[in-house]
């Protein structure tokens, strides 16, 4: 089966996908779903989303706090990114939920972050063309990378070729590449049969989400 970890759309057929959860808390899915808190949505009243979330992650459908991170290009105040992130981190642990990331322009500061507060569960970085010197850097700081589109980046390829089988998985977001074609060209530039994808992403996802490929 293949696996999706990080979903703006339904999907159907062979793929299982985490429906992602950004705006809307209240209206969630009927099947497994993450949520989070991004860096663009952060105002002054961000507590009172943040409440929302809390609830919405307390369901046993809710497999991680995702979509979180921190942004240096947009507009939102950099304390208050800063203080929604690390809530957002600490209702993770307290949840025992793996957390997944992005970062844009703020890699150095999303690690440092991350290492303060200690997490004990898995941190699943959401891969954006960084070189190979941060990809590496992520991974020995204990982070799974997470590819959607990247390998038609500059940096991608190298990136993901480079990057340990068991370290990391595979989202569509809402890009218009299914993930079946990510798993194809991961084959491809990993000179792997494609079937060796899909059973090492399996073992992946119990292993990070701690609970069998539905």
């Amino acid at each position: 089966m293949y696996i999706n970890i990080h979903s703006n759309q339904k999907v159907s057929g062979s793929t299982f996908a985490i429906q992602y959860r950004h705006d809307v808390f209240t209206d969630l899915p009927k099947s497994y779903f993450s949520a989070g808190l991004t860096p663009g949505q952060i105002t002054e009243v961000w507590p009172t989303h943040f409440t929302l979330l809390e609830a919405a992650l307390n369901s046993s459908r809710a497999l991680a706090v995702s979509g979180c991170g921190l942004n240096k290009t947009c507009v939102v105040n950099w304390q208050l990114q800063q203080k929604a992130f690390m809530a957002q981190l600490s209702l993770a642990h307290s949840l025992n939920k793996p957390i997944i990331v992005n970062s844009i322009r703020a890699d150095d500061e999303l690690v440092q972050t991350i290492r303060k507060n200690q997490p004990a569960q898995a941190v699943l970085f959401q891969y954006r063309n960084q070189p190979w010197a941060m990809a590496e850097k992520l991974l020995n700081a204990g982070f799974w990378l997470c590819f959607d589109k990247n390998p038609e980046w500059p940096h991608g390829q190298q990136v993901l070729l480079q990057t340990p089988l068991n370290r990391l998985l595979f989202y569509s977001d809402d890009a218009a590449t299914p993930v079946e074609e990510l798993y194809k060209t991961a084959a491809g530039i990993k000179a792997l049969n494609p079937d060796e994808i899909i059973l090492q992403m399996e073992i992946n996802f119990k292993n990070v989400f701690k609970i069998p490929v539905p």
